[in-house]
């Protein structure tokens, strides 16, 4: 079994909202720092229950598409609705 916990929902979950808060609070030049959360096992299903806001809504609402086209590439559910 995996030591790290980033499999467990808890955490995917934790990670994913500070992943939405991180970009709406980020520059473009911190696109590193939002890779890591990822990598760290941020749900990119994830969408908050106040609003439905996601991690690619978030992207695109900062208007980053070199963030959205990463979301993509790595699972953002991009037809839900």
């Amino acid at each position: 079994m995996d030591s790290d916990n980033t499999n467990e929902p808890e955490t995917a979950i934790s990670l994913a909202s500070r992943l939405i808060e991180d970009i709406l609070k980020s520059s473009p030049s911190d696109l590193q720092k939002l890779q890591e959360l990822i990598e760290a096992g941020a749900a990119l299903w994830f969408q908050q229950t106040d609003g439905g806001l996601s991690a690619l809504h978030a992207a695109c609402l900062v208007e980053n598409p070199e963030l959205v086209q990463f979301l993509v590439d790595n699972g953002a559910v991009w037809n839900s609705g």
